[in-house]
């Protein structure tokens, strides 16, 4: 699920993908392990040739790892099948020998096989999801894997008496623990960071900043210049023009630090409360000089949850600005941020005169569920501005309010250099767009994104389909 949703950016439709091909392979390999009953009078020496089988195939995936990163639709069919057919075979030879064991109590034994079986099916995934991948990397779990299904084949070639089919197989281990120490990592970055939420890999970007990553789609640059602007920073700077004193300011998607790392630079901010689900990003944030001041800026309040959960958990608190960076929103999960009932619940967290900005990463239905939930939204670049009053009118003075921004009481710009004036000047005169504004697509009128229709997932998806 990992390797398909990273090599895939993400969509929803990983799930469904690899429960198909995985059902298909346990069918497949069921079949398969029914005639090798019917035909093999040794199984405990099939099954030890299955596991074998079976470790070869997990291997496959750490000697082509690096072209698992690119691989299509159908490889990964390929693979999740195959490596789901050599263990499925398992579950009628373990049928078979069980019910010849105990000829008095055949019901028992099939009962106790199956109950093993729901057992170590959700014992796996609940200790692969929330502990092993925390504490490895992909790499490094196909490797285990492989070893673990050499060690039963060389327990299952020594039931048999075939002590030189058991002494090759136990010989290859060691092998793969040597693999398991090169961790060779899943692409070529900079930064590689994997935990259970994921993975982060950074890029070599220059004098532009370092290009961020999660699950291999795009998040972000390490970089907080104005005039540099690789990653569309103006769209934060200009809050500070559009309000006139933010005091709190909430963060939903932290990232790599640099929108919060502006934010604290902003004139009167007193608290930013900034959430990220990835507690990875803190590790990644401590590399950058550039960023790293926030993990110890006493106004800025990290939190490791997930944004709707937290903002449902702390309902009396209120801001007069929240920005959402948030990821594309065709991606798994992107309608709980984008919801015109998520929106409600961000909405009574803000005061009268606040101001919301997220992400739209150019779904013009995201900004016409930010108009059924806000007086006023425009777009600003790729960004939904929304609120309850038109934030426009504050652009008189925007410039000086951007002007006065600071870090460690250093002024962030200089007004003095062209550059830094000029830089300003363009943020402020960049247009904002209404709905009415934009060009509508030829096929269908823009709809709101709830949490039932979930339509920038799948109706309108990354496969495909026309915004």
């Amino acid at each position: 699920m990992r390797l398909l949703s990273f090599s895939q950016h993400g969509i929803p439709q990983a799930f469904s993908l690899v429960l198909f091909f995985f059902l298909f392979g346990i069918a497949l390999g069921a079949e398969l392990g029914r005639r090798v009953c019917i035909r093999q009078k040794n199984l405990i020496f099939a099954a030890a040739w299955m596991l074998l089988l079976a470790a070869i195939v997990d291997g496959l995936i750490v000697v082509y790892w690096r072209r698992w990163a690119t691989a299509t639709v159908a490889e990964y069919a390929l693979l999740i099948i195959g490596s789901s057919l050599c263990k499925s075979m398992l579950f009628p030879i373990v049928h078979h020998v069980g019910s010849a064991e105990h000829r008095q109590g055949l019901g028992r034994s099939v009962s106790l096989v199956y109950f093993s079986n729901i057992i170590g099916s959700t014992a796996g995934p609940m200790f692969t999801g929330f502990l092993f991948l925390d504490h490895v990397s992909l790499f490094q779990a196909f490797v285990l894997i492989s070893a673990a299904d050499l060690v039963l084949a060389a327990a299952c070639f020594a039931k048999t008496g075939h002590r030189r089919s058991m002494i090759l197989t136990a010989a290859a281990v060691p092998l793969l623990f040597v693999c398991f120490e090169a961790n060779i990592p899943l692409v070529s970055a900079k930064h590689i960071l994997e935990n259970r939420h994921g993975i982060i890999h950074v890029g070599e970007g220059g004098i532009q900043g370092d290009i961020i990553f999660g699950g291999n789609v795009y998040d972000g640059r390490i970089n907080t210049s104005l005039t540099i602007n690789s990653n569309g920073i103006n769209r934060v700077y200009m809050l500070a023009a559009l309000h006139p004193a933010p005091k709190q300011v909430l963060v939903i998607g932290v990232s790599a630090g640099s929108w919060t790392r502006v934010l604290s630079g902003f004139p009167g901010v007193e608290r930013i409360d900034a959430i990220e689900i990835n507690p990875g990003y803190f590790e990644l944030i401590k590399n950058y000089p550039e960023v790293a001041d926030i993990l110890t800026d006493p106004k800025v309040h990290f939190f490791v949850d997930d944004g709707r959960r937290w903002l449902k958990r702390n309902p009396h608190r209120k801001y007069d600005l929240i920005v959402m960076n948030t990821t594309y929103h065709y991606r798994s999960y992107a309608s709980l941020l984008l919801s015109a009932q998520f929106l409600q619940i961000v909405r009574h967290h803000m005061n009268s005169d606040a101001i919301l900005s997220f992400n739209t990463t150019g779904s013009m239905d995201a900004l016409k569920t930010a108009l059924t939930v806000f007086n006023y939204a425009f777009l600003y670049g790729n960004f939904a501005v929304a609120a309850d009053i038109d934030f426009r009118r504050n652009l008189a003075h925007g410039f000086d309010r951007i002007a006065m921004m600071k870090w460690n009481n250093t002024p962030v710009f200089n007004l003095s250099d062209r550059y830094d004036r000029e830089a300003i000047y363009r943020t402020l005169t960049a247009p904002f767009t209404s709905i009415a504004d934009a060009t509508h697509p030829p096929d269908r009128p823009y709809e709101v994104i709830t949490d039932q229709n979930m339509i920038t997932e799948f109706k309108y998806g990354a496969w495909g389909y026309r915004e």
